[in-house]
Formats: structure tokens, C-alpha cells, sequence
């Protein structure tokens, strides 16, 4: 806070957070072996700078800047067997999505990553304010617009790696299908999906406060 003279004040505010969490069990219906959670990453920073300048005894002007950023992302977690460890091929194009397959038999844990991920997006927020505040006799008037523009860029890789599922409708039993190399169905997304959004709103207001009497105030 800055103060230049007594007619025109500046403010500025600048936060950031980081976070870095581990989930080494991805939750229900996926695997319940250690070596297969997600790696959640998610990074926020905010800057705002506004100015109040007086013009006159009765003119008010304050100008407002903003700008959001939040970022998050979830990678598999490294180290776990992948896909040419166990004989199944590598069908993804890209080195992110690497990793074991989801496979699941019927009465056992499934084994493999989750199949939500890699996924990772930022959106960006631009905010630019202005209110100019006017007093004359009993009104109070007040007028200003709000700009935002937003920007998001992201990607997710939903079944990149694909999954395997083991029902026993083969042989009876679900063991004795993985064993065979007889998944009862099988999924797969070869994708290419980065995601670059835009959107934009323009606001405006203009308000009349009128003190019309001791006891009646008009909006």
C-alpha cells in the first residue's frame, strides 16, 4: 500500500501456493497394490494492483487489475511395471502416458494405473476494473465496467494405456482367462486432444443512489 500524496493511493497483492501430494491408492476399482497411485500437483498464483484517485471533492475514480493463474496436474506414479514388462504391447504415442495397462480379473485387486490419467490443464484469468464514484446534492452515482478474459490450456489422456478385463467368460474362470490370454474385453483411446479455450465477458453499470428525504433513499 502506497500512498502519493493525499489524492491518489496504489495497492498491490501478489500470492502463491504450491502444492505436492501423493496418492499412492488411487481409490476404488483401481488397484489396491502399492506401486500404481497418482502424483497430484497443483500450483495457484494471484496478483492484484489497484489505484484510487481522487479528481475532485465530488469525483472518485478506482481502477482494479487482476490476474489468476491455477495450475493442476495428475501423472501416474513412476517405477511401476509397464506394459512390455508383462508382454502387452505399447500402443501410446506419447512418453507421458506410459505405464502399466489396467488389468482386472474378476475376485482380485486389479493391477495397472489408473486409466483417467495423465491429465494437466492451466487457466488463466485477466480481470480489469473500473468504478468511478460521483457525488452532487443528494445523489451519490456510480458507473463503471468489468472486463475478464479467460485462457485455459490443458490436456488429458483419458484411456491412453488402455485396460484389459478378465471375467471368466471364456474358460469360467477369471484366472484361467488372464492365464490364456482371453480378456473378456478390452478398451483403448489413441487421442491427441490438447485443449486451448477461450472465453470473454464484458460488464458494465451505471447506479443512482438518491437521498430524497430523511427517511427515503432511491436505488
Amino acid at each position: 500500500d502506497t500512498a502519493f500524496g493525499g489524492s491518489f493511493d496504489v495497492t498491490a497483492r501478489y500470492s502463491f501456493a504450491d502444492r505436492r501430494l501423493f496418492e499412492p491408492f488411487s481409490g476404488p476399482g483401481f488397484s489396491s497394490l502399492p506401486g500404481y497411485g497418482s502424483d497430484v500437483a497443483r500450483r495457484g498464483q494471484n496478483f492484484v494492483g489497484s489505484a484510487t484517485h481522487i479528481l475532485s471533492p465530488t469525483l472518485l475514480n478506482d481502477t482494479r487489475i487482476g490476474f489468476n493463474r491455477v495450475s493442476a496436474s495428475v501423472f501416474p506414479e513412476e517405477g511401476g511395471a509397464v506394459n512390455r514388462s508383462v508382454g502387452l504391447p505399447e500402443l501410446w504415442a506419447n512418453a507421458r502416458d506410459a505405464g502399466l495397462s489396467l488389468i482386472t480379473v474378476s475376485g482380485y485387486s486389479p493391477l495397472g494405473h489408473e486409466y483417467n490419467n495423465p491429465q494437466s490443464g492451466t487457466t488463466n484469468t485477466i480481470q480489469v476494473a473500473d468504478t468511478l464514484t460521483w457525488t452532487r446534492g443528494s445523489h451519490l452515482v456510480k458507473a463503471g465496467f468489468d472486463a475478464r478474459m479467460v485462457r485455459q490450456h490443458a490436456f488429458r489422456d483419458v484411456q491412453a494405456r488402455g485396460t484389459l478385463t478378465f471375467t471368466g467368460a471364456f474358460t469360467g474362470s477369471p484366472l484361467v482367462d488372464l492365464l490364456s490370454g482371453l480378456p473378456t474385453f478390452t478398451t483403448l483411446a489413441r487421442l491427441d486432444n490438447p485443449q486451448r479455450l477461450r472465453t470473454e465477458s464484458y460488464a458494465a453499470f451505471v447506479q443512482d443512489t438518491w437521498q430524497w428525504s430523511p427517511t427515503l433513499t432511491l436505488s
